[in-house]
């Protein structure tokens, strides 16, 4: 593209300064072996507005999911034992 003396400037896009959350409120298990994930996703997802418990490895995901009504389970897909 061409810019010409006489072409008016582009508009900004307009982007919401606080984008809505599609999970804010929901209970959610995570399901992660690795303690920087765990940590980063357990951070992200309660600053969003969730309630998150956590499971070290797939057979501990199963077992909390057995007790307790969750909205959403996020499970990595390679860990020891059990994965995801």
């Amino acid at each position: 593209a061409r810019l010409t003396r006489n072409a008016a400037p582009a508009e900004p896009s307009r982007v919401p300064a606080r984008a809505p959350r599609p999970t804010a409120g929901k209970r959610i298990l995570l399901a992660e072996d690795n303690l920087v994930n765990r940590r980063l996703a357990t951070v992200l997802l309660t600053k969003w507005g969730n309630e998150v418990t956590c499971a070290l490895d797939g057979r501990e995901a199963v077992e909390i999911s057995g007790r307790e009504k969750f909205d959403l389970i996020l499970m990595d897909l390679q860990m020891p034992g059990m994965s995801g």
